[in-house]
């Protein structure tokens, strides 16, 4: 879970993009997560339309673990 906030404001139709980098515990499982976004959950932004603040069809990763490099590898 994670939680910010952006002071700008937005035309009508406008988009933004944010890139979040997120560390996993080397305990976490390997195999199949989805991540998603909801945006404006304490509805404190008016809009026209509060049904398009959920990202649909999250993307889906696969977590594997990570091989470490080979001695001479660069």
């Amino acid at each position: 879970m994670d939680h910010f906030s952006a002071t700008r404001d937005l035309p009508p139709g406008g988009e933004d993009q944010y890139l979040r980098h997120k560390k996993l515990r080397a305990s976490t499982p390997t195999g199949l997560y989805y991540i998603g976004s909801i945006l404006d959950v304490t509805d404190r932004v008016p809009e026209v339309s509060e049904a398009n603040n959920v990202l649909q069809f999250p993307a889906t990763i696969v977590l594997t673990a990570r091989v470490p490099p080979s001695p001479g590898d660069s």
